[in-house]
Protein backbone atom coordinates (compact mmCIF):
# COMPACT_ATOMS: atom_id res chain seq x y z
CA UNK A 1 0.00 0.00 0.00
CA UNK A 2 2.05 3.34 -1.28
CA UNK A 3 0.18 5.88 1.70
CA UNK A 4 1.67 2.61 4.24
CA UNK A 5 5.40 2.80 2.95
CA UNK A 6 5.30 6.84 2.27
CA UNK A 7 3.49 7.06 6.05
CA UNK A 8 6.36 4.22 7.62
CA UNK A 9 9.24 5.96 5.54
CA UNK A 10 7.93 9.71 7.40
CA UNK A 11 7.84 8.21 10.54
CA UNK A 12 11.29 6.81 10.78
CA UNK A 13 12.68 9.93 9.15
CA UNK A 14 10.99 12.46 11.82
CA UNK A 15 11.03 9.85 14.78
CA UNK A 16 13.54 7.57 14.49
CA UNK A 17 13.76 3.95 14.40
CA UNK A 18 10.76 2.09 15.98
CA UNK A 19 13.30 0.01 18.49
CA UNK A 20 13.64 3.68 19.92
CA UNK A 21 11.13 5.77 19.19
CA UNK A 22 9.07 7.77 21.75
CA UNK A 23 6.38 4.96 21.58
CA UNK A 24 9.34 2.34 22.51
CA UNK A 25 10.20 4.71 25.28
CA UNK A 26 7.11 5.32 26.60
CA UNK A 27 6.58 1.51 27.02
CA UNK A 28 10.31 1.41 28.80
CA UNK A 29 9.14 4.03 31.12
CA UNK A 30 5.66 1.71 32.12
CA UNK A 31 3.28 0.11 29.95
CA UNK A 32 0.48 2.05 31.17
CA UNK A 33 2.36 5.01 29.85
CA UNK A 34 2.87 3.25 26.81
CA UNK A 35 -0.71 2.17 26.66
CA UNK A 36 -2.59 5.27 27.31
CA UNK A 37 0.31 7.21 24.75
CA UNK A 38 -1.00 4.57 21.55
CA UNK A 39 -4.75 5.24 22.57
CA UNK A 40 -4.83 8.25 23.22
CA UNK A 41 -3.35 8.93 19.66
CA UNK A 42 -5.62 6.60 17.98
CA UNK A 43 -8.66 8.07 19.46
CA UNK A 44 -7.41 11.43 17.83
CA UNK A 45 -7.09 10.29 14.67
CA UNK A 46 -10.13 8.25 14.38
CA UNK A 47 -12.29 11.44 15.94
CA UNK A 48 -10.33 13.67 13.30
CA UNK A 49 -11.32 11.65 10.59
CA UNK A 50 -15.06 12.02 11.29
CA UNK A 51 -15.40 15.09 13.10
CA UNK A 52 -18.05 16.81 10.62
CA UNK A 53 -16.36 20.32 10.76
CA UNK A 54 -12.71 18.95 10.77
CA UNK A 55 -10.38 20.06 7.69
CA UNK A 56 -9.32 17.14 7.70
CA UNK A 57 -12.56 14.67 7.82
CA UNK A 58 -12.42 11.52 5.45
CA UNK A 59 -8.15 11.62 5.12
CA UNK A 60 -7.27 8.07 4.75
CA UNK A 61 -3.84 8.52 6.39
CA UNK A 62 -5.62 9.30 9.64
CA UNK A 63 -6.98 5.81 9.48
CA UNK A 64 -3.80 4.69 9.12
CA UNK A 65 -2.19 6.32 11.57
CA UNK A 66 -4.97 4.98 14.31
CA UNK A 67 -4.29 1.55 12.79
CA UNK A 68 -0.73 2.26 13.68
CA UNK A 69 -1.46 3.63 17.27
CA UNK A 70 -3.56 -0.27 17.58
CA UNK A 71 -0.90 -2.30 16.41
CA UNK A 72 2.04 -0.68 18.52
CA UNK A 73 -0.44 -1.24 21.63
CA UNK A 74 -0.90 -5.01 20.44
CA UNK A 75 2.72 -5.32 20.07
CA UNK A 76 3.28 -4.81 23.25
CA UNK A 77 0.74 -6.60 25.07
CA UNK A 78 1.50 -9.61 27.58
CA UNK A 79 -0.69 -11.91 25.43
CA UNK A 80 1.01 -10.81 22.38
CA UNK A 81 4.09 -12.68 23.82
CA UNK A 82 2.90 -15.74 25.10
CA UNK A 83 4.53 -18.28 23.47
CA UNK A 84 2.90 -20.96 21.13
Amino acid sequence: MEHKDSFNRDNVSKYGDKSDDVISRAYRMDNSIGDAWCVFNAIKYLERFVRPKSVKKGQFIDLIKAKDYIERAMEQHPDNKIEK
